[in-house]
């Protein structure tokens, strides 16, 4: 994880983060920053920044290494990879969802209008928070407006996915992921309730 910058900005952002949070040191006692990167942006510069007489320490430690898959033949070569139960109960859920329930796979494109979409997604994380009690900081205007703008832009780069399987006009889950360097970086989700049950979330995630 990193700050999201052009490389005009790149030590603008790091710098106005470290003085927003010096200016409010009474809000935090401590701050853990999981799945960094060694070469991240923020990372370099907190580690280069001297911090005698800044009212506070920072330390690194190698805790796990973050998850990821390397596909690089195709998607039915990936599932020789599971063991054959769990081969099998993907494809039946993919059936069952595609073939019986008519779910309709959308991936917003980038000649589209996206709005309506973020929209949903929004409101599709909001429900799932909802449901399972967890307080969730993907909501509000000014987090839903940065978020409209970012995806208004990538989607031009063609570096985001907004993906959706709906039922008849009712979204059963949407995923958010930022695409850079031939990788497909998961960021966000939202799921409903009848999506849960239907396992929409590994179906669309399987497509």
């Amino acid at each position: 994880l990193d700050v999201i910058t052009t490389k005009e900005y790149e030590h603008l952002f790091p710098e106005a983060i470290l003085e927003y949070l010096i200016q409010n040191e009474n809000d935090w006692d401590l701050i853990k920053l999981d799945g960094v990167d060694e070469n991240a942006i923020f990372k370099r510069y907190l580690t280069a920044t001297p911090t005698e007489g800044k009212g506070f320490i920072v330390t690194s430690a190698c805790d796990s290494p973050c998850p990821y898959l390397v596909i690089d033949r195709s998607f039915e070569d990936y599932l020789k990879s599971f063991s054959p139960k769990k081969r099998q109960t993907l494809l039946r859920k993919r059936r069952i969802l595609l073939e019986r329930e008519k779910a309709i796979l959308k991936t917003v494109r980038c000649d589209e209008e996206p709005e309506k979409y973020i929209r949903e997604l929004f409101a599709l994380h909001r429900e799932r928070a909802r449901q399972k009690g967890i307080k969730t900081t993907f909501s509000g205007e000014d987090i839903y407006a940065f978020h409209n703008k970012v995806i208004h832009s990538l989607l031009r780069e063609r570096k985001v996915v907004l993906a959706f399987l709906y039922k008849g006009v009712s979204p059963l889950v949407a995923y958010y992921c930022i695409k850079h360097n031939k990788k497909v970086y998961y960021y966000q989700a939202g799921l409903s309730y009848e999506g849960e049950k239907r396992s929409a979330g590994t179906v669309l995630f399987s497509l």
